[in-house]
């Protein structure tokens, strides 16, 4: 399974479990629904920003190293900067 792929089942599956809808999510995190779905599906191969995927794992209570991982934002700095601070807490 590629890695947009798992992103996508990781946040679909906490999401279901937080009986939450996409719009609901997105209205959560500051997103639209299409870029929730696109997500999900693996059309959106990486979270846009850090920011995204901070709210995201904050809302569906899922690790923030792990969406990272899976959806890395596009600029590495700020992931690998959030990956650090992540790990020291």
């Amino acid at each position: 399974m590629r890695k947009q792929q798992q992103l996508g089942s990781l946040i679909r599956s906490a999401r279901v479990a937080k009986r939450l809808t996409q719009t609901q999510l997105a209205a959560r995190c500051g997103l639209a629904t299409s870029e929730v779905s696109e997500i999900e599906t693996g059309a959106q191969k990486r979270i846009a920003d850090v920011e995204k995927a901070v709210e995201i794992a904050r809302t569906l209570d899922v690790s923030l190293l792990l969406l990272l991982k899976l959806g890395r934002p596009t600029d590495y700095k700020v992931w690998r900067e959030a990956f650090r601070k992540e790990a020291t807490l």
